[in-house]
């Protein structure tokens, strides 16, 4: 279940904990917004990752990430990341993502 009332306070708490951790972290958006015909929020940014222990592809990233709470007060967060230089290709990618996705309604 969520800790916050809404998924724009949850994302806002992300975003100030991302300022303070990543290299260069530039927020897009941070936006309210309705997805699935519920409250939700989207919130996008950029940060520069560094060569270290896990980290695949260092340089400038980006990233977008959906949150809504559905019906059921199940928070569900749809994200994704890629080089910043390959955001015209993931934000079409993530477009499809949103429109075809669907809950688990077998709970």
């Amino acid at each position: 279940s969520p800790d916050f009332k809404d998924a724009y306070s949850h994302q806002a708490d992300l975003d100030q904990q991302r300022r303070q951790r990543l290299l260069d972290y530039r927020r897009v958006r941070l936006e309210e917004n309705v997805y699935r015909d519920r409250p939700g929020s989207v919130w996008e940014y950029t940060w520069t990752a560094q060569t270290a222990k896990g980290v695949l592809f260092p340089g400038p990233r980006r990233a977008v990430e959906e949150t809504y709470i559905s019906r059921n007060g199940t928070e569900y967060a749809i994200y994704i990341s890629s080089p910043a230089a390959d955001w015209a290709s993931t934000s079409k990618k993530f477009k499809s993502v949103l429109q075809g996705w669907q809950e688990n309604t077998s709970q």
